[in-house]
């Protein structure tokens, strides 16, 4: 996670940057996701370990990327 440190040190080089933590997109599905939520136990797990993590990591916010909330994939 060394690498999330020196990213966010780019700040230093211009304090006007801005940097997101991303999780999900396109290719990620939404079955991880709506597990996650399920269970207000979940929720509030997932909630702090990401606070957390943006946190220590130094982001400015989260980028959150659910493709397709509800959307159930069958094969």
């Amino acid at each position: 996670m060394l690498l999330l440190l020196r990213f966010n040190a780019l700040k230093g080089y211009n304090p006007d940057l801005k940097t997101l933590l991303a999780i999900g997109g396109w290719n990620e599905g939404s079955t991880a996701y709506s597990e996650m939520v399920k269970y207000s136990s979940r929720r509030a797990k997932s909630i702090q370990s990401t606070v957390d993590m943006v946190t220590y990591y130094g982001f400015d916010g989260l980028d959150l990327d659910w493709e397709y909330p509800g959307f159930v994939y069958y094969l």
